[in-house]
């Protein structure tokens, strides 16, 4: 159930009609799963968020120490365990958590932060995979090119440029989530959501869709 729409509503309880009056299920609570759902999703989430940090992080202090493979390959591969790290400590938590109990406990501004590195950590990912690709094309098909060259001279600059417009991406993400209050049964809970106009919403949409998908497809 959206929390706003509750509140707005007054609802204090809502049924879901099935094909038959049997199949009528009666909602009491704003936990989108029962109980024991979300001990095994709590299990389940918190050990992908565990393993997803410490891999990284023996992915980073390996690369960071090793010499096998070249440094700018070494620099791309390190960026994408950031990113991944990130991923693993801002939102995986904060997603699941906030889906379970159908409302936000954690700190208001964590509910922008959380949105914000989410869609940094996505951008960057996505964007060092592609520049990934690109290299490893460009160094196997066309090492004597001057296009390889280039890219093993401004490594540097191609990962300050994922972050910046990873951080802008974001920051449009960050500006549009409230942590909003409303009242069930009496009780006042909060809800992280994204407040857009219709035309702007679509708008992001779009961009995020482009910058994050079409384009590195194409590329």
């Amino acid at each position: 159930m959206d929390p706003i729409w509750v509140m707005t509503n007054n609802v204090t309880e809502a049924k879901l009609m099935g094909r038959t009056q049997d199949d009528t299920v009666v909602f009491t609570s704003l936990d989108a799963l029962n109980r024991d759902l979300q001990i095994y999703l709590v299990i389940l989430y918190s050990i992908t968020a565990i393993l997803a940090f410490v891999g990284n992080v023996t992915v980073i202090f390996v690369l960071s120490n090793g010499r096998r493979c070249p440094i700018s390959l070494r620099k791309f591969l390190i960026n994408l365990s950031l990113a991944d790290v990130s991923l693993a400590l801002f939102s995986i938590p904060f997603t699941y958590t906030d889906f379970m109990l159908g409302y936000w406990i954690f700190p208001n501004f964590m509910c922008s932060t959380a949105q914000f590195v989410q869609v940094l950590s996505v951008f960057v990912s996505v964007y060092t995979l592609t520049i990934i690709g690109i290299e490893r094309y460009i160094a196997t098909i066309h090492s004597f090119n001057c296009a390889n060259h280039w890219f093993k001279h401004h490594t540097n600059l191609m990962l300050i440029i994922g972050w910046i417009f990873g951080a802008l991406l974001g920051s449009v993400q960050w500006w549009h989530s409230r942590a909003v209050p409303f009242s069930y049964r009496n009780e006042t809970y909060v809800d992280c959501r994204e407040e857009w106009d219709e035309a702007g919403g679509k708008a992001y949409t779009v961009v995020i869709f482009l910058m994050t998908f079409l384009m590195p497809l194409i590329m």
